[in-house]
C-alpha cells in the first residue's frame, strides 16, 4: 500500500481499453511536422503523467511534462526497455544486447569507454572532415540543372561518411554503408514487414565484416580502439564491440540524415530565415538546437520499466509499470519552453531532451549535431536557397515505429542561386 499522498491509479492489465476508457497510444499526428493535439491536451487536463493503452502491450504511463521526463531519465530505477522485450533479464549484466536496452554498471562502463574514445581529438578531426565533405557535396549538387534529392544526395552520404570515418571503416565498407541506409531505416518502420528480417541480416553482416577487417596494420577508428582495449573491468569484451557498432549504426546513420532534411524543410517554410543565418552565423548553432528540439527524426519515444514502486509527479508508478517518454510532447512543454512551437535561436535556458538524459543519453549526440551544423553551414556558405521541387502535399512521408510521427523518404529541391 502506498504512503499518504502516493496515489496508485494503476489500471488492471486485464482490463480492456473499451472497459477502462483509456486512449490507445501512439496518437496520430496532426501533420507531418505537428504531433497530435492530444499530447498537449493530456498535459493540460491530466498533468505531466497520465495513463494510456500502449498498442500491442497494455496499460502504460505517458509522460508529457518536461520536469517529469527529466526525473524518469535520471532515475536508474526506471530501467530501459522496449516493447516486446522480455523483462526477466532486464538487469542481467551478462545479457547481450544493444546499448539502447542495457542497464546497470556494465552498461555505464561501456558508455564511459566508448564516450572517451569519441571525444576530444576524434571529434575535432571528424568535424573538419564532415564540414569539408558537406561543402563538396553541396558544390557538386549546385552544378546540376535538374532538381536534387537532399536526403539521398546530401544527408545520407554525409551520415554514412561521418559514421564510417568514426568507426574506422575501409573505403569499400564506407560505400556499402551508404547503401545500407534503407536497411537501417526499415528497422524503425512499423513492424512485421517482410523486408525487416533481410535488412537486419545485411546490417549484421556489415558489422561482422567491419569487425573482421585485417588488424595486422589496423585502421584508425573507434572499432580498432575498442578491440585493442577489452579489459573486462571496463566492459569492453570483444563480444560487446559488435553490439556497440550496431547501436551506433542504428542511431547514427538514418536519424541524423532525416533530421537534417526535416530541419531544412522547416527553414524553407520560413522565407528569409536562411538569409538571416548568412547575416549572423552565430545563430546557426542555436538554430540547430531548435530544429533538434522540434524534430522527431533524431529520436523516438523512450520506454522505461519501473523496477520498484516509484513516486513520479505525485503519482505512484508500481513496480513493473511501463513509462513512455514522448519527446514530441516534452520538448513542447510551455512550462519549459516559451512559445514552444516557434523556432527561436535566441531562446535561453532549458535544453531539449531529444537526445534523452541520464544513463541512456544518446552517445552520438555530438556527432548528430556536427552533421546538422555541417550540412546547414554548407548550404548557407554556398549562397543557395533550396526550394521544394514538388508541392508540400506531394512529399513522401512514412510513419515511424511507435511514435506514429512520419519521416521524409526523399526531399526533391531546386538549389537557387542568389
Amino acid at each position: 500500500m502506498g504512503r499518504p499522498g502516493f496515489r496508485h491509479p494503476q489500471a488492471d492489465p486485464q482490463v480492456s481499453q473499451a472497459e477502462d476508457g483509456l486512449d490507445s497510444y501512439p496518437f496520430a499526428p496532426q501533420t507531418p511536422f505537428q504531433p497530435s493535439q492530444k499530447l498537449a491536451r493530456r498535459r493540460s487536463d491530466h498533468g505531466p503523467l497520465s495513463q494510456v493503452i500502449l498498442d500491442g502491450h497494455g496499460p502504460a504511463w505517458l509522460v508529457t511534462g518536461y520536469a517529469a521526463a527529466k526525473q524518469v531519465l535520471g532515475d536508474p530505477r526506471f530501467a530501459s526497455w522496449f516493447p516486446g522485450m522480455p523483462t526477466d533479464r532486464l538487469l542481467d549484466e551478462d545479457a547481450a544486447g544493444l546499448l539502447f536496452v542495457m542497464n546497470g554498471p556494465r552498461h555505464l562502463a561501456i558508455r564511459r569507454a566508448v564516450g572517451a574514445a569519441m571525444g576530444g581529438d576524434t571529434l575535432r578531426q571528424l568535424r573538419a572532415r564532415t564540414e569539408a565533405l558537406a561543402a563538396r557535396r553541396v558544390s557538386i549538387l549546385h552544378q546540376r540543372d535538374a532538381s536534387v534529392d537532399l536526403l539521398h544526395e546530401l544527408a545520407v552520404p554525409l551520415s554514412a561518411a561521418t559514421l564510417g570515418e568514426l568507426l574506422g571503416a575501409p573505403t569499400e565498407l564506407c560505400r556499402r554503408l551508404e547503401g545500407l541506409a534503407g536497411e537501417a531505416a526499415s528497422m524503425f518502420a512499423p513492424p512485421a514487414t517482410p523486408e525487416a528480417g533481410g535488412a537486419e541480416t545485411r546490417l549484421l553482416q556489415w558489422v561482422e565484416d567491419l569487425i573482421g577487417v585485417d588488424r595486422t596494420h589496423p585502421p584508425a577508428g573507434l572499432v580498432t580502439e575498442l578491440l585493442q582495449d577489452h579489459d573486462d573491468k571496463v566492459g569492453l569484451r570483444p563480444a560487446v564491440v559488435p553490439n556497440v557498432v550496431l547501436t551506433l549504426l542504428l542511431g547514427g546513420l538514418v536519424p541524423p540524415a532525416r533530421a537534417l532534411v526535416h530541419g531544412l524543410l522547416r527553414l524553407m517554410q520560413r522565407p528569409g530565415y536562411l538569409d538571416r543565418l548568412r547575416e549572423d552565423p552565430a545563430l546557426v548553432a542555436p538554430t540547430v538546437e531548435e530544429l533538434l528540439r522540434l524534430d522527431h527524426a533524431v529520436t523516438s519515444d523512450s520506454f522505461r520499466l519501473a523496477t520498484a514502486d516509484i513516486e513520479l509527479g505525485g503519482v505512484g508508478v508500481r513496480q513493473g509499470g511501463v513509462v513512455i517518454i514522448a519527446p514530441a510532447a516534452i520538448n513542447r512543454d510551455p512550462g519549459a519552453f516559451e512559445r514552444p512551437d516557434e523556432i527561436d535561436p535566441t531562446r535561453a535556458g532549458t535544453g531539449h531532451l531529444s537526445f534523452a538524459a541520464g544513463a541512456h543519453r544518446c552517445l552520438g549526440a555530438a556527432i548528430a549535431r556536427l552533421q546538422l551544423h555541417a550540412g546547414l553551414d554548407a548550404i548557407i556558405a554556398s549562397g543557395q536557397t533550396p526550394t521544394l521541387a514538388v508541392g508540400l502535399d506531394q512529399l513522401d512521408w512514412r510513419p515511424g515505429y511507435f511514435t506514429g510521427l512520419p519521416s521524409l523518404q526523399s526531399q526533391p529541391v531546386r538549389l537557387d542561386s542568389p
